[in-house]
């Protein structure tokens, strides 16, 4: 058998028009290049440039110069590598640096200089499998996109929840816990009320956190909101409506007139910030202030979380998604037509706080997994 490009597809080798050698030719390119099942091949020239696939075929063949042949090392998981051959980054990296005039190719040699992200081996092949379940999961809901989006929600949900509990990234025995940085701003900054410090007991809290992890209450991790009020002829303004509660952004806040602005207009921002909406909190009115709103004024209608030196920004942000503090927080709502929770709730609510060491590796691999689970939702709408 003669494997050419065509042959080359991202679910394996297509034996759809294979072509065939004579013994001689086959035993010449054979001896240069022995394809072993396990073996990545690699489409290096021309239109399909970058689609890989690892050899499932038992029998020997051959290939067209066109195909690199991996051979991964011991320590190298060949799925594992595969999905960072398939990955977007690499994908478009390899397409933009192509070579050659007429038929673009990439080059061995650049195929060489390539910085692959390395890990554990075991890390890799867990790493491999939940990428394989992912892909496996797209393909039983090719032709239901609605329901792909509701998986890919339901998953980005569980993500969040394993985060927040210390189950999503390994905890490092060498971070500073993160009781011992409370009492370190406790003693900066005293504070009156009493803090909901962690014991081995964890029956009396919502579930249970690792060793070096602490519940802490919102007073505690939170600082206090700014009031603020418009000045000079034109003020950016965020209300409920300026949130879109699907990508949990800011996408719409608007230029007001001083003299027009609302009486609600009086929470000061700043970057990092992260916005819950306290009206419907149902709805996930949530959202990240970014560097562009963080001089805009919010509504009354936003608690507008304002993390301390306990925090991460953005693992605050996330902390606020997880289904824990949105259920949570929904329990305290009260009223019939517009439904609330009041900023006592939020700041007597008990939040679980990781080291901040690990808040970052937490916030990473969020925004890893997330990246890939929005190109996977992109390519199949395409």
């Amino acid at each position: 058998m003669y494997v050419t490009a065509k042959n080359i597809k991202s679910t394996g080798i297509s034996l759809d028009g294979i072509t065939f050698v004579s013994r001689d030719i086959h035993a010449e390119i054979f001896s240069r290049c022995n394809p072993e099942e396990g073996d990545i091949l690699y489409i290096k020239d021309g239109a399909t440039t970058g689609i890989a696939t690892i050899n499932s075929l038992k029998e020997p063949f051959s290939m067209l110069s066109s195909v690199a042949l991996l051979k991964p090392l011991k320590h190298i998981d060949n799925n594992y590598l595969l999905r960072f051959l398939q990955s977007p980054s690499c994908y478009n990296s390899t397409r933009n640096n192509m070579k050659g005039v007429g038929i673009t190719r990439v080059t061995l040699t650049q195929m060489e200089r390539w910085l692959v992200p390395f890990a554990p081996l075991e890390e890799q092949k867990s790493i491999g499998q939940q990428i394989n379940n992912l892909f496996n999961l797209i393909e039983n809901l090719e032709n239901d996109k609605e329901s792909l989006s509701n998986e890919v929600q339901s998953l980005k949900s569980k993500i969040l929840n394993l985060a927040i509990r210390g189950k999503l990234v390994p905890q490092d025995p060498k971070d500073e816990s993160a009781s011992v940085l409370l009492e370190r701003i406790k003693a900066k900054h005293p504070r009156s009320k009493k803090t909901a410090s962690r014991t081995s007991d964890n029956s009396h809290y919502p579930f249970d956190i690792p060793e070096n992890w602490i519940w802490v209450h919102g007073y505690e991790c939170f600082n206090p909101m700014e009031s603020k009020k418009p000045t000079g002829e034109i003020f950016l303004y965020i209300d409920i409506k300026s949130i879109d509660n699907k990508q949990h952004i800011i996408s719409g806040a608007k230029s007001l007139k001083v003299s027009e602005a609302p009486s609600r207009a009086s929470r000061g921002l700043a970057m990092g910030d992260t916005l819950f909406s306290m009206v419907r909190p149902y709805l996930e009115n949530i959202a990240f202030v970014e560097e562009i709103y963080q001089d805009g004024i919010a509504s009354t209608g936003f608690f507008v979380c304002k993390p301390n030196q306990m925090l991460y920004p953005k693992y605050l942000y996330y902390l606020m998604l997880s289904s824990y503090v949105i259920d949570g927080l929904n329990a305290f709502m009260k009223g019939d037509n517009s439904p609330s929770i009041n900023n006592n709730n939020i700041t007597s609510f008990l939040y679980p706080i990781p080291p901040m060491k690990e808040q970052k590796r937490i916030i990473n691999k969020i925004e890893q997994i997330s990246v890939f689970l929005d190109f996977v939702t992109e390519e199949t709408k395409a």
